[in-house]
């Protein structure tokens, strides 16, 4: 992955570590912090890695040994917590909520039957919305 500086269009940080195409990537709200997933994309394969990244280095960071194939991402506007949407072994696509000082899961919900497309919080943090592949949004509280 690669960071580029938005005022000069240089080339800011350069990101190495995953195997697997990246499929998303989340800053945290202060900007620090940078989350991203790779999964393999062959059918019937859902496996992939979550990475944690420090924002200002490059340099990669402690990150929950997460085995799925994640699709989208998104930190709680208070950086507390990150959700993540994944097909799990149960052949739908889950939604898991870390939080990210300790990975310790806070929320777990089956969400949808096809590809989780993105998730987002509301500002206050109080709603997760999921938007899926099976022409559904979702609100999740």
């Amino acid at each position: 992955m690669r960071l580029w500086d938005v005022k000069t269009g240089a080339l800011f940080q350069s990101l190495a570590g995953h195997i697997d195409p990246v499929l998303a990537i989340e800053f945290s709200p202060d900007g620090q912090r940078l989350a991203s997933a790779a999964a393999t994309v062959a059918p019937l394969n859902h496996h992939g890695t979550l990475k944690s990244w420090d924002a200002t280095t490059g340099r990669e960071a402690a990150a929950p040994p997460f085995r799925f194939a994640v699709s989208a991402l998104a930190f709680r506007p208070d950086g507390k917590a990150l959700a993540l949407a994944y097909f799990g072994d149960d052949r739908l696509w889950n939604i898991e909520v870390l939080d990210v000082r300790d990975d310790r899961p806070l929320r777990h919900y089956v969400a949808h039957r096809r590809r989780i497309t993105q998730l987002a919080y509301s500002p206050d943090g109080a709603w997760l919305v999921s938007v899926s592949a099976d022409k559904t949004i979702r609100c999740w509280h």
